[in-house]
């Protein structure tokens, strides 16, 4: 079988699927070759193995026939010695490493028990040695068609079949060259049958290229989809997932840590009166505030191996898994001062001042429903409002929502202050009033 690395098998796909399909097997590019080779190896030598073995029944078969034609002992003698070895060495040889080993292993022991079949006919009795002769060039016609070799190495078959059928007779029958009837028979068995053999090598090479083109336009086809499928998922606007795509994947984030029973966090921001940001300012520089606060969630969220999504308008969710979950409250006041600082000016390139309240609940995914999460983290987003905004609130159930105490499987308690900051005079025109 021959041996090719998977980027090679990538770039003989896509040369393959651009040929044409009417293409001969010889102007293939290199790497179509070798992708041919790989993919037929295996089914070639199966095949040639049960070839081989059905020559060896076929052979053991027909000592009845020697009997009959009077050469028992000269047959039984030749099948056992020579052809069925030769068969044997042939299938071994079919496992080995280089080609023309593997060539010999095909060829070989077709030639040698059609020359058999020929050297037992020149010892038979009346009609039968006729018969032997033809039987040979039968063996030799039907090899041909149905070996799986290409036409050339077909042609070698074809000339060593008929040398081997030959030669006992010319060397044993001096008659045969005077009526070369057997002669010419043999000839036309041993040569008729490429026709057919081209014919159907270039069938096969053209269904090769068209199930390469076929391969290729599914896998162009199953990326798009798969792209598309990204999209749906994900909002143009801060390159977070959507909602659809983040509840998706939440599911699929909730199942796995109800399997292994490890904690799970859920936090919920809300930007602080974002309507009035964007009544104000106008929804373009709206659009920046939640794009800059989609790069830092993306950003922070990632690098503790969670997700984040857009949850509505100006409110995000993000998750966090396993040990990282423990890290909610303290990521969430990491991403709270970010926000406070981020720099986005109005038309008068004076800062907008910008915050954000957040809600977090962290709990074992098996204690809890998916969505009771989520609502729990919701919870205490609202408990964050209503205590002033631009804080951090963890629900930890029984009433206690605003607790900024984190503890869980017994990790040691971190206080976390969440005070908002405290507010710049307003500016006197309605345009630079700032929000919070």
């Amino acid at each position: 079988m021959a041996d090719i690395e998977p980027e090679k098998i990538q770039l003989g796909m896509e040369q393959g699927a651009a040929l044409d399909e009417h293409a001969s097997y010889a102007t293939w590019p290199r790497d179509v070759q070798k992708l041919w080779l790989t993919m037929n190896s295996p089914r070639i030598v199966r095949e040639l193995r049960f070839l081989h073995l059905a020559g060896m029944a076929m052979c053991l078969l027909c000592i009845p026939l020697d009997a009959l034609a009077k050469v028992l002992l000269l047959g039984t003698t030749v099948r056992l010695v020579v052809v069925i070895p030769t068969y044997l060495l042939g299938i071994w040889l079919l496992q080995s490493k280089h080609s023309s080993l593997r060539l010999v292993g095909a060829m070989g022991p077709i030639a040698v028990f059609a020359g058999a079949v020929s050297l037992i006919g020149m010892e038979a009795t009346g009609q039968f040695s006729d018969r032997y002769i033809m039987a040979a060039s039968m063996l030799v016609s039907a090899s041909i068609v149905h070996i799986p070799l290409s036409v050339r190495l077909s042609s070698w078959l074809s000339a060593s079949g008929f040398l081997a059928i030959a030669l006992p007779l010319l060397l044993v029958d001096s008659a045969a060259a005077q009526a070369p009837d057997l002669l010419i028979f043999a000839f036309l068995c041993c040569t008729f049958p490429l026709i057919f053999k081209r014919r159907s090598d270039r069938l096969r090479d053209q269904n090769f290229i068209l199930s390469l083109k076929s391969r290729q336009a599914q896998a162009q086809l199953l990326t798009i989809n798969k792209e598309l499928e990204d999209l749906s998922q994900m909002d143009p606007l801060t390159g977070l997932l959507n909602r659809r795509g983040f509840e998706r994947r939440f599911s699929a984030a909730f199942e796995e840590a109800q399997a292994s029973g490890e904690p799970l966090a859920v936090v919920l921001l809300d930007i602080d009166h974002f309507k009035h940001f964007n009544d104000t300012y106008g929804h373009q520089l709206g659009d920046e505030c939640l794009a800059q606060i989609g790069t830092l969630l993306k950003s922070e969220i990632k690098q503790h191996k969670g997700f984040a999504g857009r949850y509505g308008g100006e409110e995000f969710i993000a998750t966090l898994t396993g040990s990282k979950s423990a890290n909610a409250v303290s990521i969430s006041e990491r991403l709270r001062k970010k926000i406070a600082d981020l720099e986005i000016l109005d038309n008068s390139g004076n800062r907008i001042p910008v915050t954000a309240s957040f809600g977090a609940r962290i709990a074992r995914a098996a204690k809890l429903r998916r969505h009771e999460l989520i609502r729990d983290a919701d919870k205490a987003l609202y408990v964050a409002k209503k205590e002033g905004r631009n804080r951090v609130a963890l629900y930890q159930g029984g009433g206690k929502s605003l607790k900024q105490d984190v503890e869980l499987s017994g990790s040691h308690n971190t206080r976390y202050e969440a005070r908002p900051r405290p507010l710049q005079p307003e500016a006197a025109s309605p345009q630079h009033k700032r929000v919070l």
